[in-house]
């Protein structure tokens, strides 16, 4: 270490026997500030050099004549903090609505057709991604350094599940979709089990599963605080380890191959009719990320700096992100539910049949998935 090497070495090579100021350091795992230390020799009478006497001061302590009386702006989140609490919550309990409204008509033919096993799944993908502006939200004025820097490993793990289980869920479901409308038309048997449509979604979340838990034991990221500059300001932020940059690679590369994949089956989905397959709301669903994702990326880098800006940026990403998933595919469904109920209600009161005439059919895609033994054939 500075504080003993170098009164050390200027002693024993250069005969110096005044005392050392290190340069100012971050103290972790010990007091976990940022300071200065002093090193005095200690040199016996022989002129034997035995070792150091050291004070530990810390950096915000220190200043000199008029500058004690300036106050530094540390740029805590104080002010900004609540807006982006108030994203997560509205997307999180939208996602739960949501979540309760697929429970509730799970036996509808137009939650039925969308497969309410991926709706939900998409519901708790949401959740999650909602949820990681929580631990963002923190710096070291509301929590301690060892808090601070386990949400900074918090935020990218709650980021990575949440969006590899929305877009894995939605790939799946497009492509379970496919899967059976192929066998349909060409009037041979299919047998569609969970574990088929499932595979990719277990392989998109192992894979983000296993790159983040490289990432969390090789590179952490930790809380660190900047000295005060001349303009009196310091900055808290979280800094990776060395390596952090290859696993963000991967898990990137990772992420992006799912939407192209999604992007991929929704555009073979575009024929299918829409009693079947949303695939013309996932398409517009991948339109609205990409754009979001086109406008903020090169924002973050700009602002990278300057720590209030970023947290908005990425609080208004994740909302955006979560309520374009959510209202593009729970919205149209919830307004058929309601349109289809008015007018059985319609024609009841009217003292009409209430049964509606098949318009098409309809592929139970909730059968398909709880009896495996169950077979579509013929042609659509």
């Amino acid at each position: 270490a500075e504080w003993y090497t170098a009164p050390r070495c200027l002693f024993l090579r250069d005969g110096v026997e005044t005392g050392y100021w290190t340069s100012p350091y971050f103290d972790e795992g010990a007091g976990n500030i940022n300071m200065v230390t002093y090193s005095q020799p200690i040199i016996s009478q022989n002129g034997t050099f035995l070792g150091v006497a050291t004070i530990d001061v810390e950096v915000d302590a220190l200043c000199y004549a008029d500058q004690c009386d300036v106050a530094i702006d540390y740029n805590y989140l104080t002010n900004i903090r609540p807006l982006g609490l108030l994203f997560s919550s509205l997307a999180m309990i939208v996602s739960l609505l949501c979540l309760g409204w697929t429970q509730y008509y799970r036996k509808d033919k137009v939650v039925v057709a969308s497969q309410p096993f991926f709706l939900r799944i998409i519901c708790v993908g949401c959740l999650i991604l909602s949820s990681s502006i929580i631990p963002l939200s923190y710096d070291d004025s509301i929590a301690s350094i060892q808090g601070c820097s386990r949400a900074c490993m918090a935020f990218p793990w709650l980021l990575s599940v949440g969006f590899s289980t929305i877009f894995a869920a939605l790939f799946s479901k497009v492509w379970r979709l496919n899967k059976v409308m192929a066998h349909a038309q060409s009037a041979s048997r299919v047998k569609v089990k969970i574990k088929d449509v499932l595979m990719p979604f277990f392989v998109l979340m192992g894979l983000n599963l296993i790159l983040m838990t490289l990432w969390t034991s090789i590179a952490p990221r930790v809380w660190v605080r900047t000295v005060p500059d001349e303009n009196y300001e310091s900055y808290g932020y979280c800094q990776s380890g060395k390596g952090a940059k290859v696993f963000l690679g991967f898990i990137a590369v990772v992420n992006i191959a799912a939407l192209v994949l999604a992007n991929v089956q929704a555009f073979r989905a575009r024929k299918i009719s829409m009693d079947f397959s949303e695939s013309f709301w996932i398409g517009m669903i991948m339109v609205c990320i990409l754009q979001a994702l086109v406008l903020g990326i090169p924002i973050l880098i700009i602002v990278d700096n300057n720590i209030v800006a970023e947290f908005f940026l990425w609080s208004g990403l994740i909302f955006v992100v979560s309520m374009a998933v959510l209202g593009m595919l729970f919205l149209p469904k919830m307004l058929a539910v309601r349109h289809r109920q008015a007018r059985s209600a319609s024609a009841i009161t009217d003292g009409t049949n209430s049964s509606e005439p098949p318009q098409s059919v309809a592929i139970s895609s909730d059968n398909i998935m709880e009896d495996g033994n169950r077979c579509i054939t013929g042609t659509f």
